[in-house]
């Protein structure tokens, strides 16, 4: 393999694995996201239940 070949071998690769890792973290972002509306969620509604707004069903 010539030293051209491999040079643009390897830019490549690096390139896709650039996108590889903004797609990761992307996902991570979302999971992470999701997972603290799921406990802001349940905060606000153990605050409402123990005020006394929600009642019992």
């Amino acid at each position: 393999m010539g030293p051209e070949l491999h040079y643009e071998l390897m830019k490549s690769l690096s390139a896709e694995r650039r996108e590889e890792a903004a797609r990761q973290r992307l996902i991570r972002r979302v999971r992470a996201a999701k997972k603290e509306d799921k406990r802001s969620d349940g905060a606000r509604r153990r605050t409402r239940a123990d005020s006394g707004e929600l009642s019992p069903s």
